[in-house]
Protein backbone atom coordinates (compact mmCIF):
# COMPACT_ATOMS: atom_id res chain seq x y z
CA UNK A 1 0.00 0.00 0.00
CA UNK A 2 1.07 3.46 -0.70
CA UNK A 3 2.86 5.62 2.07
CA UNK A 4 0.31 8.54 1.25
CA UNK A 5 -2.96 6.35 1.65
CA UNK A 6 -1.31 5.10 4.93
CA UNK A 7 -0.20 8.25 6.30
CA UNK A 8 -4.03 9.54 5.13
CA UNK A 9 -6.00 6.40 7.05
CA UNK A 10 -3.92 7.01 10.18
CA UNK A 11 -5.09 10.92 10.04
CA UNK A 12 -8.87 9.78 9.85
CA UNK A 13 -8.00 7.20 12.49
CA UNK A 14 -6.85 9.97 14.54
CA UNK A 15 -9.48 12.61 13.89
CA UNK A 16 -11.94 9.87 14.56
CA UNK A 17 -10.59 9.25 17.93
CA UNK A 18 -10.04 12.72 18.87
CA UNK A 19 -13.73 13.36 18.02
CA UNK A 20 -14.54 9.98 20.24
CA UNK A 21 -12.14 11.17 23.15
CA UNK A 22 -15.04 14.04 24.07
CA UNK A 23 -17.78 11.24 24.91
CA UNK A 24 -18.64 12.55 28.60
CA UNK A 25 -19.60 8.80 30.20
CA UNK A 26 -19.42 6.37 27.25
CA UNK A 27 -21.81 3.15 27.79
CA UNK A 28 -19.40 -0.28 28.46
CA UNK A 29 -20.25 -1.51 24.68
CA UNK A 30 -19.04 1.94 23.48
CA UNK A 31 -16.31 1.62 25.70
CA UNK A 32 -14.93 -0.92 24.22
CA UNK A 33 -15.49 -0.19 20.59
CA UNK A 34 -13.38 2.81 21.63
CA UNK A 35 -10.66 0.82 22.67
CA UNK A 36 -10.72 -1.04 19.97
CA UNK A 37 -10.29 1.45 17.81
CA UNK A 38 -7.66 3.72 19.67
CA UNK A 39 -5.59 0.27 18.98
CA UNK A 40 -6.30 -0.29 15.49
CA UNK A 41 -5.45 3.35 15.01
CA UNK A 42 -1.84 2.34 15.51
CA UNK A 43 -2.08 -0.61 12.75
CA UNK A 44 -1.12 2.28 10.09
CA UNK A 45 1.92 3.27 11.85
CA UNK A 46 3.23 0.01 12.48
CA UNK A 47 2.38 -0.83 9.10
CA UNK A 48 4.46 1.83 7.60
CA UNK A 49 7.03 0.95 10.27
CA UNK A 50 7.07 -2.75 8.17
CA UNK A 51 6.90 -1.14 5.19
CA UNK A 52 10.06 0.55 5.43
CA UNK A 53 12.39 -1.62 7.35
CA UNK A 54 11.58 -3.86 4.41
CA UNK A 55 12.62 -0.75 1.92
CA UNK A 56 15.70 0.27 4.20
CA UNK A 57 13.80 3.61 4.20
CA UNK A 58 15.54 5.83 6.95
CA UNK A 59 14.21 9.01 6.13
CA UNK A 60 10.95 7.61 6.69
CA UNK A 61 11.68 5.49 9.63
CA UNK A 62 13.01 9.02 11.27
CA UNK A 63 9.79 10.25 10.24
CA UNK A 64 7.86 7.87 12.53
CA UNK A 65 10.78 8.16 15.27
CA UNK A 66 9.66 11.76 15.73
CA UNK A 67 5.92 11.27 15.61
CA UNK A 68 6.40 8.79 18.86
CA UNK A 69 8.77 10.82 20.39
CA UNK A 70 6.48 13.57 19.83
CA UNK A 71 3.69 12.46 20.86
CA UNK A 72 5.39 10.40 24.02
CA UNK A 73 6.92 13.56 25.55
CA UNK A 74 4.19 16.37 24.46
CA UNK A 75 1.27 13.74 26.19
CA UNK A 76 4.20 13.50 29.55
CA UNK A 77 4.64 17.51 29.40
CA UNK A 78 0.56 18.07 29.46
CA UNK A 79 -0.42 15.18 31.80
CA UNK A 80 2.12 17.08 34.37
CA UNK A 81 0.85 20.85 33.66
CA UNK A 82 -2.52 18.81 34.33
CA UNK A 83 -1.61 17.71 37.29
CA UNK A 84 0.49 20.70 38.65
CA UNK A 85 -3.05 22.84 37.66
CA UNK A 86 -5.20 21.36 40.59
CA UNK A 87 -4.48 24.30 43.02
CA UNK A 88 -5.34 26.30 40.08
CA UNK A 89 -8.63 27.46 38.49
CA UNK A 90 -11.01 25.06 37.34
CA UNK A 91 -10.88 26.55 33.75
CA UNK A 92 -7.10 25.95 33.36
CA UNK A 93 -7.33 22.27 34.56
CA UNK A 94 -10.42 22.05 30.90
CA UNK A 95 -8.47 23.66 28.91
CA UNK A 96 -5.25 21.55 29.43
CA UNK A 97 -7.52 18.21 29.47
CA UNK A 98 -9.01 19.30 26.41
CA UNK A 99 -5.53 19.75 24.88
CA UNK A 100 -4.74 16.39 26.11
CA UNK A 101 -7.65 14.90 24.06
CA UNK A 102 -6.31 16.74 20.69
CA UNK A 103 -3.33 15.75 21.47
CA UNK A 104 -2.82 12.15 22.60
CA UNK A 105 -6.32 11.72 21.31
CA UNK A 106 -6.11 7.02 21.15
CA UNK A 107 -5.01 7.60 24.75
CA UNK A 108 -8.39 9.15 25.98
CA UNK A 109 -10.48 7.24 23.33
CA UNK A 110 -9.15 3.93 24.95
CA UNK A 111 -9.90 4.82 28.78
CA UNK A 112 -7.03 2.74 29.37
CA UNK A 113 -4.22 5.21 29.21
CA UNK A 114 -1.05 2.99 29.76
CA UNK A 115 -2.25 1.18 26.53
CA UNK A 116 -1.87 3.83 23.70
CA UNK A 117 1.58 5.27 25.79
CA UNK A 118 2.79 1.38 25.37
CA UNK A 119 1.69 1.27 21.66
CA UNK A 120 3.88 4.40 21.53
CA UNK A 121 6.64 3.24 23.25
CA UNK A 122 6.76 0.11 21.13
CA UNK A 123 6.46 1.91 17.69
CA UNK A 124 9.19 4.58 18.74
CA UNK A 125 11.51 1.66 20.16
CA UNK A 126 10.71 -0.13 17.07
CA UNK A 127 11.45 2.55 14.62
CA UNK A 128 15.47 3.01 16.83
CA UNK A 129 16.22 -0.93 16.54
CA UNK A 130 15.24 -1.12 12.92
CA UNK A 131 16.94 2.22 12.02
CA UNK A 132 20.31 1.30 13.54
CA UNK A 133 20.08 -2.29 11.75
CA UNK A 134 20.41 -0.26 8.39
Amino acid sequence: MKKRILYIVWLWLYLLCAALGHTASPTATQQAAMTCLSVIFFIPGFWLLIDFCRRRDKKGLSCLFFISLASLALTFLLLLANLLSVTGPEALGNVLYVLLIWLSSPMVCSGYWFLSLFLWAILLFSAITCKKKL
